[in-house]
């Protein structure tokens, strides 16, 4: 439990460092960007080629995933990739893909480690540096381990194993920042929904993700 929370507070500081890192660089950028224009360059003048002709974008990150497991509500820290192909500077589609260590052994109920694996599109505006957008990613997550056990129902025995491969769809907003013509920092805030199978049938939760990491266009 102690190595657990540990990893919770250090992407909780990870992700505090990501922040600050935006708050130091912002004013200094915007320093910038007055100094060339009192000598009548421009940013994008500076740059070795535009942003919008780098098409291809992979990043890494830090996940948090609050998840609704029968019931409880429990705080997954996970890292992830992500593969862009910017089809302009206001559109793109994207896949990612998440992992979450946390075993939960000894605890039958409450599901295993967790792979979520999405691909959809990601729109909005930029406006210099900054970038504001909007994403709709559906795809499936999967359990190590779900609930596995012999159920007596009005028939007699039957098998209440669950399906460990199951609807997701995430929904939400991404904040990028642009720190190089190559690289940049991304935020994402967004509610991950979940369709699994419970004993019964099946149930629709909602679940907060945040997501922080760095991205590199090429």
């Amino acid at each position: 439990m102690v190595e657990q929370e540990g990893f919770v507070f250090r992407g909780l500081n990870l992700m505090g460092l990501l922040f600050c890192l935006l708050l130091l660089y912002f004013p200094a950028a915007a320093q910038t960007d007055s100094a060339l224009k009192m000598t009548g360059a421009t940013p994008s003048s500076t740059a070795a080629s535009p942003v919008s002709e780098r098409k291809f974008e992979v990043g890494v990150h830090f996940s948090m995933l609050r998840y609704d497991d029968y019931g409880d509500r429990l705080i997954e820290p996970g890292i992830g990739g992500r593969l862009t192909y910017n089809l302009n500077d206001n559109f793109a589609v994207e896949g990612e893909v998440n992992f979450y260590p946390r075993s939960h052994e000894g605890d039958p109920t409450v599901s295993g480690r967790k792979t979520l694996a999405i691909f959809g599109v990601k729109a909005g505006v930029r406006k210099g540096r900054l970038g504001f957008f909007g994403k709709a990613r559906p795809g499936f997550i999967h359990f190590s381990r779900r609930l596995e056990f012999a159920c007596v129902d009005v028939g007699g025995e039957g098998d209440c194993s669950l399906s460990k491969r199951n609807f997701a769809f995430d929904l939400g907003g991404v904040t990028e920042l642009r720190i190089s013509p190559r690289t940049l920092l991304r935020f994402d805030l967004g509610d991950t929904i979940i369709r699994s199978s419970i004993i019964g049938g099946y149930k629709t939760t909602h679940n907060l993700q945040l997501n922080a990491g760095v991205g590199f266009r090429f």
